[in-house]
């Protein structure tokens, strides 16, 4: 074979340029991207929009859910009350206090606006795994002072802070704490407090005890197990915004999970 017969062949075997796709594979390409580029903007818009709480995962229609609530503290700063009520909310828990020492510090202008607005309201407290359950009954007792008329029970919320999120306390730890300070609430005002925790802590914690109170359930993203007669209230929205807070900090929206007549039993 001559050297031109050798040069021809390997220039004639050599790679070149990759041959363009046919038109009917660049369509599907750019099909596909096209949908991929709509769908990674609607899953943002929709996780900003949860983000935000302008959605949420469960949302109890007013028609079926007719009484609502909130749960607020010095967080949301001064409050309009008259402005609330009007924002179809029935009830509030209103923070009073947390362990043994630590006031709210807008519970008392919060606790007589929203009651003179007709809103029922329930002083809450923080509980805290340091203190005994009569020390901190004490300290929510001196700050919510006497009941008011057609009040709800006062509530006691358990969740995990600190240190006892890696590390729980045992059961009979909060047990010990949690009865006695039920037990001093109940021999003070007379009704068991309601309860407020999630659904993890509850089987942890409540589950087969504390049958003389009733329970707030936090679950966002599904509704709880209403069949739970003790199941009265759900917080089922912890980044609700309502008109006439001074901040923009969220609240917990909350509803009933039993009949009206049961709620309104309640009323002390």
């Amino acid at each position: 074979m001559s050297n031109n017969e050798t040069r021809y062949e390997i220039i004639r075997d050599t790679p070149g340029k990759a041959e363009a796709l046919p038109k009917k594979k660049r369509g599907k390409r750019f099909v596909f991207w096209c949908i991929f580029t709509c769908a990674a903007f609607v899953i943002s818009d929709i996780v900003l929009l949860l983000f935000f709480g302008k959605i949420w995962f469960v949302n109890p229609m007013k028609k079926e859910y007719r009484i609502m609530g909130i749960n607020v503290s010095s967080e949301q700063g001064k409050i309009a009350w008259d402005s609330i009520a009007m924002q179809n909310i029935d009830f509030a828990f209103i923070r009073a206090t947390e362990g043994k020492s630590l006031k709210d510090t807008h519970f008392t202008e919060n606790y007589k606006n929203a009651y003179a607005s007709e809103i029922d309201v329930a002083p809450l407290h923080d509980l805290t795994f340091s203190a005994s359950g009569a020390e901190q009954a004490e300290a929510f007792i001196n700050a919510v002072g006497e009941k008011k008329d057609s009040q709800l029970p006062p509530v006691v919320q358990i969740r995990l802070y600190g240190k006892y999120v890696a590390v729980p306390p045992k059961r009979q730890e909060v047990t010990n704490i949690l009865k006695e300070f039920c037990e001093a609430i109940k021999n003070r005002y007379n009704c068991s407090p309601i309860i407020m925790t999630d659904e993890e802590l509850y089987e942890k914690y409540i589950f087969g005890d504390y049958s003389d109170s009733k329970l707030c359930i936090r679950s966002v993203y599904s509704k709880p197990d209403a069949k739970n007669q003790s199941f009265m209230f759900w917080l089922y929205n912890p980044k609700t915004r309502l008109n006439g807070c001074e901040t923009d900090e969220y609240m917990d929206k909350i509803t009933i999970l039993q009949d009206e007549k049961q709620y309104y039993d309640m009323l002390i």
